[in-house]
């Protein structure tokens, strides 16, 4: 008994570009919206470290002043005329 061949023929590619489309999209979305809120958190950052550095420079400023108040108070106890 002779079988009688078969031949498969299987077309790729035309079917499935639409997913590759979708997909693309969705990870072009995602990036963006991972870059806006690295943008923000980058921000909130920033603002953070200027509030810390101004509170340092008025910690400083005030540890200027005391300092200024203490040779002042030592100066007026050596020379009792001021």
């Amino acid at each position: 008994m002779d079988e009688p061949n078969v031949t498969i023929i299987k077309e790729s590619g035309s079917g499935n570009s639409g997913g590759n489309w979708l997909i693309g999209i969705v990870l072009l979305v995602a990036l963006l919206i991972g870059g806006f809120f690295m943008v923000n958190y980058m921000e909130g950052q920033s603002a953070k470290d200027n509030a810390m550095t101004k509170a340092a420079n008025s910690v400083g400023e005030a540890a200027d002043n005391v300092g200024e108040a203490a040779d002042n108070v030592t100066d007026a106890t050596k020379d009792p005329a001021k």
